[in-house]
């Protein structure tokens, strides 16, 4: 394992960054959560008040106080008229919310949902690299024994002793043809 490599993983032990997967993968969940509440919320209202601006709309469309006449016809269409836009009002306050509190509450949790992709593939990426990391010291571990194991073999065979494989002089080896002292 290089010193490189050893560093990397030995930051990934010690990174805050690193730690805190599990902390930040929390508070995006509770971030998420309260988003989708709060949308639930003003999708029910929006439904709330566009039923309301409906309702209203059918009262001021009622065509009461049509055949009275002098004040009391007056009063009616006026109060068909506040209605009328009351129900606009209440129309109004419905698309505006869509518009400016549910469409950004739904992109927020569009991000929060992102988010959470992105910090569980990192998550899954730390343990892939943390077990890549456990995988090449136990391999580091077994070819250091190896090592140490061949270098005491190679240093009990180079001593002289009842075991030790002593090759004979220089000479023995040698093929050429000449002859041999007796």
């Amino acid at each position: 394992m290089s010193a490189s490599s050893s560093a990397i993983i030995s930051d990934l032990d010690v990174n805050p960054l690193y730690l805190a997967f599990e902390s930040k993968k929390a508070r995006l969940a509770d971030g998420k959560a309260a988003c989708l509440l709060l949308l639930d919320f003003f999708k029910q209202r929006v439904a709330l008040e566009t039923d309301h601006a409906k309702k209203l709309q059918k009262l001021s469309d009622a065509r009461i106080g049509d055949s009275d006449k002098g004040a009391l016809r007056e009063a009616l269409m006026n109060l068909r008229g506040d209605s009328a836009n009351r129900a606009e009002q209440h129309r109004q306050m419905a698309t505006n919310i869509e518009g400016d509190i549910i469409e950004p509450l739904e992109r927020v949790r569009d991000a929060h949902d992102r988010l959470l992709k992105t910090v569980g593939e990192a998550r899954k990426d730390i343990r892939s690299l943390r077990a890549a990391g456990d995988r090449c010291r136990r391999a580091y571990s077994r070819f250091v024994l190896q090592h140490r194991r061949a270098h005491a073999s190679a240093a009990a065979l180079s001593k002289p002793g009842p075991r030790a494989f002593n090759p004979p002089d220089d000479g023995y080896w040698d093929i050429s043809p000449q002859p041999r002292a007796r």
